[in-house]
């Protein structure tokens, strides 16, 4: 797992090709964490569910020094917009019609990192994921957080062909995680 375009790239085509969320350019329903793409196109995106992929950040967990773990966390928003501020069915609603989403969205992911079926999830492992409601009552979207963590091996060995010539040189008996 890597580049940052390599995930959204991902999101995307999981946003065109899940039917629930349909995203086309013309009905845009795939945001990325520019909150302002999404509120520039709000007047477009009333009608259905969204996806916003919102984060992704990693650590490194060094127990064991041969083989580290990178531990990616990815946080996307599934909403929808619910026009009357006090229809409380339409809310649970959403709130059901987005769980349902998140739950295919995972689905999707984990049965990728299992089959190894897309290169932006070729050597990870999905470990675990945490699901909470939300709700912007200012504006009537409601729906789900979803907070994703993933783990790899990390290769702590530096690419020597990203230094200077001869600033980093790699003892070839070295048989740490290659």
């Amino acid at each position: 797992m890597g580049a940052y375009a390599e995930l959204t790239a991902y999101f995307k085509e999981i946003a065109e090709n899940l039917l629930a969320i349909g995203h086309t350019e013309s009905k845009p329903r795939f945001f990325r964490k520019e909150i302002d793409e999404f509120f520039n196109s709000i007047n477009l995106v009333s009608e259905g569910p969204v996806l916003l992929l919102q984060s992704s950040d990693y650590t490194i967990n060094n127990n064991d020094q041969d083989n580290p773990l990178k531990r990616m966390n990815i946080s996307f928003i599934v909403c929808k917009h619910i026009p009357v501020s006090d229809d409380y069915t339409g809310r649970d609603a959403a709130y059901d019609q987005c769980a349902d989403i998140v739950d295919e969205i995972v689905r999707k992911i984990w049965y990728d990192t299992i089959e190894r079926s897309n290169e932006a999830f070729a050597d990870i492992t999905l470990e675990s994921w945490n699901v909470q409601p939300i709700e912007n009552f200012a504006d009537y979207w409601y729906g789900q957080y979803a907070a994703i963590t993933f783990i790899c091996d990390h290769n702590m060995i530096p690419d020597t062909t990203k230094w200077k010539a001869g600033y980093v040189t790699i003892d070839p008996d070295y048989v740490g995680n290659d």
